[in-house]
């Protein structure tokens, strides 16, 4: 029998195995919870830069707040080139009977667009890209003016909503 060895004895790993399972444990539950806060951080900063993605082609949209005609519109909506994402803004007009906006029917249908003769307010006229239920999506609605000359007495502004979605 070696010296040092008797019973109960397992080897050096052996006696020190009771004090190794929670050391391990532990390390595992501090990697663990270190990697969701990551997964969590990266979340949010995507998020982030979404909101400020949205912010930034809003205010590039929204101009000086009046918006003179479609064409001025039109220009505004050119002025904006997001690269990595896709969006759509267009003016909705707020009248009596307003109602909420659907934005899944607003993106994919056009639905309350505002419409001036042949002219829709929509930016960009035509998108390819759909919303889909998991899609990142941030909505942004500013108040703006709009000058309409196309009414009877030849001039008149309208207050309109331009609802602008940004999404990955």
């Amino acid at each position: 029998m070696q010296k040092g060895a008797g019973k109960g004895f397992i080897g050096p790993i052996g006696d020190d195995l009771p004090s190794l399972i929670p050391l391990i444990f532990s390390l595992v539950i501090f990697f663990a919870t270190f990697n969701q806060t990551l997964v969590i951080y990266r979340s949010t900063a995507s998020r982030f830069e979404l909101v400020l993605d949205a912010l930034r082609i809003s205010n590039a949209l929204r101009g000086d707040k009046y918006i003179n005609d479609f064409q001025e519109f039109k220009q505004l909506c050119n002025s904006v080139n997001p690269i990595g994402l896709f969006f759509k803004a267009g003016l909705v007009d707020l009248n009596e009977d307003y109602k909420p906006i659907d934005i899944y029917k607003f993106v994919n249908e056009n639905e309350g667009i505002y419409r001036s003769g042949d002219n829709l307010f929509v930016c960009p006229a035509k998108l390819d890209e759909k919303i889909t239920p998991d899609s990142l999506v941030m909505v942004n609605m500013l108040p703006v003016a709009y000058q309409d000359t196309e009414v009877a007495s030849g001039l008149a502004v309208r207050p309109m909503l331009l609802v602008v979605v940004v999404w990955r």
